[in-house]
Formats: structure tokens, C-alpha cells, sequence
């Protein structure tokens, strides 16, 4: 339930004033009065408890809430029918209490008497200025003495009449399961869109009982916006269509009902959902969603975009470095890092907008993820360990360093982002001219606490190589802080390696892997040093940007490039 703000000071007036009498006796309707009101024997001493006899429990007539830190509540209460020719006297023992049990903290409470002598005023309005919203559960009592012999008629000398009733304690009470009290109005809950097959779940609400109803009063529920479909069940159920009828539930009973995401939000918490009480729709509640919704796009050209955390992790992969460029690079290590430690591939990057765009998920405590399937993959080779591999219809791993999920972080407003760079691995013991190639269908989506958000993007790579320079591979025979000789090589020329990875693959020092900077016919040198220093038992691979090469020699159209859709995966692409 919203609790606001209490008002600067802490100070809540109450205030008594009086409105004009309709006229005489007769010029009211005869009718019962709405509460009990009981004649005493002699006037009521001020500030004498009321009996709560005397009683009845009543709603007040106004509750305001404005800006979220204002309330106003009030009642009038009103003396026997027949009593109503009387006033209420300004002198001598007649008086109007205000009566409060356990009012709020800081509450001061003032009793103001009628401000005319003779007048024919007989109704009293109770006013409470600035309290919280709690103030509907705040009981009050009023008494006061009448004199029925004053100049409204009546005749006869001074009558002392005793009067009370009681505000009523109502209670509406709208919650969204699983958060507490100030949670559901600010920043209230998040649900993803349902769409596209993403089956994403509804949000149960409550519609508590209002205490201090009576039965066959009701509460009805609205909504300021369609974005939120309401249901009856979690799954299934009948959509409540707002029509008057099927949102009025009896307010003496709960309800549970489950609130689906059906159009994106606009900003944040924009999507209000208010429970009133039918009688009295100033006694109300309500709570806020926000309706999420991703759409992914592509870059498989031009450059990675600045807002992207990922592009130094990216930038560091490539030989050499830095470059922000997406397509064709030579990579020092693939995603994750137990692939082998140089390829070919082409990056692209996955740009994926975020509704609303003001969204932050750590408000709600969630987090989003970007999701990789290998629908189909098939790689060939014309000689070497095997004709193809084949991947089909599997997760394809996403690491941590190559996405950017904070759709605020960089000046984003609502943006996070993956990059892959899909190719072949380099370090193969191949012969001179073996031709390499990868046909690969993908799909990409993203997540938001388990739950898709977005549509699944289909894209493709079509990449060729060739291998130029014979066995890149061998043993080392010694090595220095960042060196690595091999005197079983006579390389030519010097820097053939440059720029180049070296990959230390068994013996000792085996999974470091290096930037070479320099070489010589026998030599390796790398651009920061060794953490365990190899030796003769070190096994190395070594690649660079000349041994294997752009392949489409056999000029097939539309080779070498990622893109969005779907490829054929044979070999001609025919």
C-alpha cells in the first residue's frame, strides 16, 4: 500500500468548522440519522471520552493523495433529525471534542468551538490536514452539546445533547507478490514482454481484502495503460478486459490475479495499476510495472561502437593490436579461452536496444544475458585431420569479457552488447595450399533473469582460407625471459613472424600464449615476458597473418563475410 511522505515539520492540524444549517427542521429530510447519537441527562464535560457505545463506524468522506505526501480526510457528523432546529452554542459548557486513539506520531490535535453566538449551525465537519495515508485507519470521535431552544426552533429551555461517531477504519491494499510495501510503488516489478513464443511469466498481484468493508461492497481494479494484460492464473485463465464488470471483486474477499507484459514501456515504472473502493474511490491503492522488450541487431562491418565496454577486450584479441574494426581478423585467443590460441574469423558485434530506455536492472535486482545456439555448422578441410566437422543445434558459450550488459554504462540510454568473431582455428599441422573453409547458421537473443526479451536473431558466416607456408609447429631447445629459440628452424627473413601469435601447448610453460614482436631464423621474440620460462621440453604452434590467407580462389560469390539470415551449408554455397 503507498505510504507517503510525512509533511515537512511533522505537525498534522485538526481543524472544526461549521457549515450552514439548510434551514429549519423541516427543511431537512426525515430520515434516520446515519449513526447512533444518544440524548445524555446533562451536558458532556469537555474533553469527556466518548462510549464507544455510542458509535458507529463510518467512512470519511474525502481522501486525497497528492503528490504522493498529502492526505485529507473528513467526516461530518451530524445530531438527531429531529434535533436539527437546535444549534451548537459558542459559550458557557457547550463545546466540540475531538476525541483520537493512538494518532500518528507527531500528531497535535485542535479543538476549535463554532465562532458564532447565535446562528442556526447544527452540522460539525472534522477535518484532518496533512496526514499521512494511514490517516484512513485513524479512528476519530466527536461530541458536543446542543441547545434544541435556540433560534432554529425547538422552544423550551437550554437541552444538552450528546453525539459521536467514529471515522472508519478501511484498509485497501493492492500488493505485487514476493515485495514489500514501498518496492511495489517505486521502482514496482518488471515483467518481460510475452511475445514471439517466449512464454514469459506473469507477475501475481494481490487484492487484499479492505478492512472495515462491509460485504457486498466492492473494490475495483483499473489500469492507466494497456501495455499490462491482467489475468485470473498464472497460465491460462480469463483475461480481465476492464469492461466495467469483470474488474469489480468483493472488497470483504482476496483475489489473486497475474499481470502479463503486452506492450514495451516507455520509461520506467509508466504502467500504474489502482485498487479503490468502490463506495469511496478515495480510499485506494496502487502499484507500478515496467514492461521490458530487447531488439537485436547487427554490425558486421564498419567499426564497434564507443558506448561498448567490450571493445578493449575485442581490440586486445587481434594481431596486432588495436584495432576496433569488425570482419576478417587474425585473433590470438578464442571465446572461451581453452580454444586454440590463433585463428582466422570475422567479428561482428550484437547491438541490442533496451525498452524503456531509461531501464537499469540493478533497480530490480536482475541482469541480463546474451544467448548463442549453433543451429548448423560444418567445416572443411581438403586435407588434414578429416574431411568436415559438423556442430548442430547447440550453445554456443558467451564470455564474460565479450559482452557489455549495463544498458546505461557509457552514455549507452538503454543499450548492452556482445561481439563474436566466428573462424577457423590456425594451429593445425596442415600441407602448403590446404584449403579451410566454415559454412555456419546462428541465432542470437538475449535474456533478462532467465527469460527471453528478445526476438532470436538469425545471422551467418561464410569464411575460406589457405594455407601458405607449410608445419608452423616445433620444439624449443632453450629460452630467455620473453624469448624462444628453436635451433632446428632457419627462418627467413627476419621478422617473417611479425606480427604473429607463439602458443606454448605442451611441455613446460605450456597454455601461455604471446604476441611475437620479433624473430629471427631461429628465434621468437615476444612482447611481455614468459611467466614459466620454457625450455627443451617446450612444444610451440606458431601463426601469422601470411600462412594463412583469404581464400577465393575458386570464386565463390558472396564468400568471406558474416551477415544476418541464413546460409546454405554446402560446400559451393549453391
Amino acid at each position: 500500500m503507498r505510504k507517503p511522505d510525512r509533511l515537512a515539520g511533522g505537525i498534522v492540524a485538526l481543524t472544526v468548522g461549521l457549515l450552514l444549517a439548510f434551514g429549519s427542521l423541516h427543511g431537512w429530510a426525515e430520515e434516520e440519522p446515519p449513526y447512533p447519537v444518544e440524548r445524555k441527562p446533562e451536558p458532556v464535560t469537555k474533553n469527556e471520552k466518548i462510549d464507544k457505545n455510542d458509535e458507529e463506524i463510518v467512512a470519511p468522506e474525502h481522501l486525497v493523495i497528492a503528490g504522493g505526501n498529502i492526505t485529507i480526510t473528513s467526516r461530518t457528523f451530524e445530531p438527531p433529525e429531529k434535533e436539527k432546529g437546535g444549534r451548537f452554542k459558542s459559550f458557557g459548557t457547550t463545546h466540540v471534542d475531538i476525541h483520537e486513539d493512538d494518532p500518528p506520531d507527531g500528531l497535535s490535535r485542535y479543538v476549535v468551538p463554532p465562532t458564532a453566538t447565535n446562528d442556526t449551525e447544527t452540522r460539525i465537519k472534522v477535518e484532518a490536514v496533512g496526514l499521512e495515508a494511514d490517516a484512513a485507519l485513524w479512528p476519530l470521535r466527536c461530541e458536543g452539546n446542543l441547545d434544541p431552544g435556540g433560534s432554529g426552533g425547538g422552544g423550551g429551555g437550554p437541552q444538552e445533547w450528546h453525539w459521536s461517531a467514529k471515522m472508519a477504519k478501511i484498509k485497501v491494499d493492492l500488493d505485487i507478490d514476493g515485495m514489500d510495501e514501498e518496492a511495489e510503488d517505486n521502482p514496482g516489478a518488471v515483467v518481460v514482454r510475452n511475445f514471439d513464443g517466449n512464454n514469459a511469466l506473469r507477475k501475481k498481484i494481490i487484492l487484499r481484502a479492505a478492512e472495515g468493508a462491509s460485504y457486498g461492497d466492492k473494490q475495483v481494479l483499473t489500469r492507466a495503460s494497456d501495455k499490462v494484460k491482467v489475468f485470473t492464473a498464472a497460465t491460462g485463465g480469463t483475461e480481465i478486459m476492464f469492461n466495467g464488470g469483470d474488474n469489480e471483486f468483493e472488497a470483504t474477499e482476496s483475489k489473486d490475479l497475474y499481470v502479463e507484459g503486452s506492450e514495451a514501456s516507455e520509461k520506467m515504472g509508466d504502467v500504474t495499476l489502482k485498487l479503490v473502493l468502490k463506495s469511496n474511490p478515495d480510499m485506494c491503492d496502487e502499484v507500478t510495472f515496467t514492461v521490458l522488450l530487447v531488439t537485436v541487431t547487427t554490425d558486421h562491418t564498419g567499426s564497434l561502437e564507443n558506448d561498448n565496454a567490450a571493445r578493449d577486450f575485442y581490440s586486445s584479441l587481434v594481431v596486432p593490436p588495436p584495432s576496433f574494426a569488425l570482419g576478417h581478423h587474425l585473433f590470438r585467443r578464442m571465446v572461451p579461452a581453452d580454444q586454440q590460441a590463433g585463428w582466422n574469423g570475422r567479428g561482428s558485434e550484437f547491438i541490442g536496444t533496451v525498452a524503456p530506455s531509461n531501464f537499469e536492472p540493478q533497480n530490480f535486482g536482475g541482469e541480463f544475458k546474451f544467448m548463442r545456439n549453433i543451429v548448423l555448422c560444418k567445416d572443411y578441410f581438403n586435407s588434414g585431420p578429416g574431411a568436415y566437422r559438423t556442430w548442430e543445434n547447440q550453445a554456443d558459450p558467451i564470455g564474460t569479457d565479450a559482452v557489455d550488459l549495463e544498458p546505461q554504462s557509457g552514455g549507452s540510454q538503454g543499450v548492452i552488447y556482445d561481439v563474436d568473431a566466428p573462424g577457423l582455428e590456425a594451429m593445425w599441422n596442415l600441407q602448403d595450399n590446404t584449403i579451410f573453409r566454415r559454412r555456419g547458421n546462428y541465432k542470437e537473443w538475449a535474456e533478462y533473469d532467465g527469460v527471453r526479451c528478445s526476438e532470436k536473431k538469425e545471422w551467418y558466416t561464410r569464411q575460406s582460407y589457405k594455407i601458405t607456408d607449410g608445419w608452423q609447429r616445433g620444439t624449443a631447445t632453450s629460452g630467455g625471459a620473453n624469448t624462444l629459440t628453436d635451433t632446428n628452424q632457419s627462418w627467413q627473413p627476419d621478422n617473417k613472424w611479425v606480427p604473429g601469435v607463439i602458443e606454448i601447448y605442451e611441455g613446460t610453460g605450456a597454455g601461455q600464449v604471446r604476441r611475437i614482436t620479433g624473430s629471427t631464423s631461429n628465434t621468437i621474440t615476444v612482447d611481455t615476458n614468459w611467466v614459466t620460462q620454457p625450455d627443451s621440453s617446450s612444444k610451440y604452434h606458431l601463426i601469422n597473418t601470411s600462412t594463412w590467407k583469404v581464400e577465393n580462389s575458386e570464386g565463390i560469390t558472396g564468400d568471406n563475410q558474416n551477415g544476418d539470415g541464413t546460409t546454405n551449408t554446402t560446400w559451393d554455397l549453391k
